[in-house]
């Protein structure tokens, strides 16, 4: 397991966990049917774990682009996404706004946003966010909780679980 993945599911998952209830319902963006799902599913017990993403033939359970999503609003307790800002195809922003629309006001976000690191996925790498700039997307929420994480190969990931207030 990578130091990243480790420190999301040891460290990040558990703060964000601890703000939702039996019964909540949560989004995972970018994720599709597989074991790594199953295994998220498994970390939030008596809740109503679903997974999405833009492309249908990863068998998620709602196809939908985030950045002009179809799904309706305040539809969501809580959503995580880890690993998809970078690659948005057009805009971070339509994406966040999105997300913001299909969670329900006062509910929970965790967001993963690498920063840095190589190797870059030429094909799929659209931008990248300091946590400055990710506090900035952010603004209209209430962060919770912040994580920095660096590997030894140069890449650092942002993790922040926050609250939508408006």
């Amino acid at each position: 397991m990578s130091a990243e993945r480790n420190i999301f599911d040891n460290q990040i998952i558990p703060v964000f966990r601890s703000y939702l209830k039996e019964g909540d319902n949560i989004l995972d963006i970018g994720k599709s049917n597989d074991d790594l799902s199953t295994y998220y599913k498994n970390m939030f017990p008596n809740m109503i774990y679903k997974t999405s993403d833009i492309e249908g033939a990863k068998n998620p359970d709602i196809t939908d682009d985030m950045e002009n999503t179809k799904i309706p609003e305040n539809s969501f307790d809580g959503i995580i996404c880890f690993g998809v800002w970078e690659m948005c195809n057009y805009s971070p922003f339509d994406l966040y706004k999105g997300m913001m629309k299909i969670l329900k006001t006062n509910g929970y976000f965790l967001f993963g946003i690498k920063l840095t690191g190589y190797p870059v996925e030429w094909n799929y790498d659209w931008f990248r966010f300091t946590p400055n700039g990710a506090k900035r997307l952010l603004k209209d929420c209430k962060i919770l909780y912040e994580h920095t994480a660096e590997r030894n190969d140069s890449a650092a990931y942002y993790f922040v679980v926050g609250q939508k207030i408006l």
